[in-house]
């Protein structure tokens, strides 16, 4: 059993009745045979930043070492790059690994979790099974989060609100003045934890983080990960930011090992400062989003217009039957749940080659 799954600082009971693909939604499943066109999962074909790749390479001669000095150097980086100090910041196999903890210590508390419905569910999944409560809000009629309607569900049983913006599998950004607002109202009295992994996409990023709280509130948490738009997934590098006595709280769930990589973080330090890598992929991706808003159309699809690097569309069958036949014709695309009921899947926005296959596959499906 993945080590994520067990509870406490030692070996102690683990999570029962969801497994560990359960629980992380099915984002890390592999996709298929060599050749596959993987569709599924907002990974950035671009491949990694030039810069990440070398500094990768040099690092290497140095992995007969532990990773701690590297990790700490990335640490550091990105609290300078902040205005914060390396203690706001800790860093994870991805950010998934630190939202996995993060549920695990409000179940451990019995307490509950508030979210939008439908959202990215890691961090409540594992709440929910290691003993604390989730409760789901319905996204508006036109798929935003719904702000009012979450002040009204909150109790005193909430200790956390996630929210993942933008939001997954909408793909959607929301008015940045009424998020900060939200964010500012309720972290007065609860956590909030703002899941950044898709921030990359939209233009003027770093102004639209709700970092910009950091370091004054202390009940704010950001997690951010290189594995989107910077085309970094399988370096598996992620990172929270937040008042120091928070993350360790958030940190203590798991036994304090060094799990990350010295060649992952000497990539991340090279690749963070690489800003034209990011202003090409949003480019890039803006060019692959009217790609697929033509091919969805030529089908009289419906579809949610993204901010994002993937989008949501429906489908006329249930969609794990959809997506079974786009594989068998080497695409690979995700089934998610937008409204009950109803039948949504979602596509990355891929390289103009692999969108061709996509058009291809969908011609013999749709």
């Amino acid at each position: 059993m993945d080590r994520r799954l067990f509870l406490g600082a030692g070996l102690a009971a683990p999570v029962v009745g969801l497994s560990a693909l359960d629980l992380c939604a099915g984002e890390a499943i592999a996709t298929g045979s060599t050749g596959e066109v993987r569709l599924r999962s907002a990974e950035n074909p671009a491949g990694p930043p030039k810069s990440a790749m070398e500094a990768a390479r040099k690092e290497i001669a140095s992995a007969h070492r532990y990773p701690r000095k590297r990790v700490t150097e990335l640490r550091e980086k990105i609290a300078g790059i902040n205005g914060l100090t390396a203690d706001h910041v800790i860093i994870g196999a991805g950010s998934i690994e630190l939202m996995i903890n993060t549920g695990l210590w409000y179940g451990r508390q019995g307490r509950a979790v508030l979210t939008g419905d439908p959202t990215w569910s890691t961090t409540a999944k594992y709440a929910e099974a290691s003993g604390g409560e989730w409760l789901r809000v319905p996204l508006t009629h036109d798929y935003h989060y719904d702000f009012d309607r979450m002040r009204s569900a909150m109790s005193d049983r909430v200790d956390l609100v996630y929210l993942c913006h933008p939001n997954n599998p909408t793909g959607i950004a929301e008015d940045h003045d009424t998020l900060l607002a939200y964010v500012e109202e309720v972290a007065k009295t609860r956590v909030v934890m703002v899941d950044e992994a898709f921030i990359d996409c939209l233009e003027g990023a770093e102004e639209l983080s709700m970092k910009k709280l950091l370091p004054a509130n202390k009940n704010v948490v950001i997690a951010r990960t290189f594995s989107k738009l910077w085309g970094m997934a399988g370096f598996r590098v992620g990172y929270m930011m937040g008042d120091p006595t928070l993350l360790a709280q958030l940190e203590s769930t798991v036994p304090t090992l060094e799990m990350q990589s010295s060649i992952a973080a000497a990539a991340a330090i090279a690749a963070i400062d690489d800003h034209e890598y990011i202003a090409a992929g949003r480019r890039n991706m803006r060019a692959a989003q009217k790609t697929i808003y033509r091919i969805l159309d030529s089908h009289q699809l419906n579809y949610i217009r993204t901010d994002t690097n993937f989008l949501s569309f429906q489908v006329g069958e249930p969609a794990e039957a959809f997506v079974d036949r786009m594989r068998a014709r080497g695409v690979a695309l995700k089934p998610v749940v937008v409204n009950q009921g109803e039948n949504w899947v979602r596509v990355s926005t891929g390289s103009s080659t692999e969108l061709a296959e996509f058009e291809r596959a969908m011609g013999e499906v749709v």
